[in-house]
């Protein structure tokens, strides 16, 4: 396809084609990828980032944003237990790791 930008996903429309790489072939509908279940004791405060995605690989879920005038991204993981693991990072640095089974249990 030699077109690009809305022209080409006018002209794939018109046409039956695919565009992008999250629609697969033709349209056909591709499983999404689902990241194996971490152990929640490999996650501490003060890991570093690169050294959190070594050990855990690609996160399920994650957002960015501000807040106090700093960079926060957060993160989640599906723990082997099937629990929640969210993660927050600052300055390339783990500053909270936070279990929703464990928000419960404390209640």
């Amino acid at each position: 396809m030699a077109a690009f930008g809305q022209a080409a996903v006018e002209s794939a429309v018109l046409t039956g084609e695919s565009v992008g790489a999250a629609t697969g072939a033709k349209g056909a509908a591709s499983k999404p990828y689902v990241p194996p279940p971490i152990d929640a004791s490999m996650v501490t405060v003060g890991l570093s980032r690169k050294d959190l995605f070594s050990r855990c690989g690609e996160p399920r879920m994650r957002s960015t944003g501000i807040r106090d005038s700093k960079l926060v991204e957060t993160v989640w993981y599906t723990t082997a237990d099937k629990d929640q693991l969210k993660v927050e990072l600052e300055a390339d640095a783990v500053t909270l790791v936070f279990s929703s089974r464990t928000a419960r249990a404390n209640q």
